[in-house]
């Protein structure tokens, strides 16, 4: 994939729904600030079942503005909550409550119950005439099952924590993610420490190096600070591109 020894960041705005419409603008507008041209934008298509793309024009045509300058769509669930939080062990329960603090929609999702919802939220991308080649979940997190679907969906890829997953040359790409999600101040300093562990240790000599930019970001302003801090030094070392720029190269 990668001849040359080429290095390579992907940038990607989460939870992209006109629920968060301030924030994720305000996200995209100092991205472009940062020359930060190509981005992959997680789309929820109707976020809790209340907040559907298809009822906002005017956020519609500012995601068709971000297309045509180069970014990429990515289908991000359907309604980015999660209904079944049954969980099977301890450990998946502090995963889907406090990690993915509820909202991950696919974490325990069967086959039947994960292909409906995808195929919900792709007819609402469809009708606004978004096609995604690339489906994210929530939280990163998806059951065997779910993931299935996804393939049999005919998405080209997924991507999880450590994981980019490329379904069409059955391939892996080791590559984490780079993210802040304010929660609590301990959990701060916490993946403050982590993120620079990884930037220095396991992610250095990677070839994809991912940040992940989410709308709580924004309303913590030192976070959304720190997320560009970190894309500034990056992108001086990496080419930036979208995921599935990266995974046609």
């Amino acid at each position: 994939m990668n001849p040359k020894g080429k290095k390579y960041l992907v940038v990607s705005v989460h939870d992209v729904s006109p629920a968060f419409g301030g924030e994720v603008r305000e996200i995209v507008s100092e991205l472009k600030n940062q020359k930060i041209h190509k981005k992959s934008i997680l789309v929820i298509p109707e976020y809790q079942g209340r907040y559907s793309i298809l009822k906002d024009s005017e956020f519609l045509s500012w995601l068709y503005s971000l297309r045509e300058e180069g970014d990429e769509i990515v289908q991000h669930g359907y309604e980015h909550i999660s209904r079944n939080r049954r969980y099977g062990s301890f450990r998946d329960y502090l995963i889907g409550e406090f990690f993915a603090q509820g909202c991950a929609e696919f974490q325990n999702s069967g086959y039947e119950e994960a292909r409906d919802k995808i195929k919900k939220g792709r007819e609402i991308l469809s009708q606004a005439g978004i096609i995604c080649e690339g489906f994210i979940p929530p939280g990163w997190l998806m059951s065997p099952e779910a993931n299935r679907a996804v393939m049999d969906e005919g998405f080209k890829y997924t991507a999880f924590i450590k994981v980019v997953r490329d379904y069409r040359n059955g391939l892996n790409v080791k590559s984490e993610v780079i993210r802040f999600v304010p929660q609590n101040r301990i959990a701060e300093y916490i993946k403050v420490f982590y993120n620079a562990y990884l930037l220095r240790g396991p992610l250095r000599d990677k070839e994809l190096v991912r940040v992940a930019i989410h709308p709580q970001d924004v309303r913590a302003e030192k976070a959304f600070d720190y997320l560009v801090k970190i894309i500034r030094k990056l992108k001086k070392e990496r080419v930036i591109l979208t995921y599935v720029d990266f995974l046609n190269l």
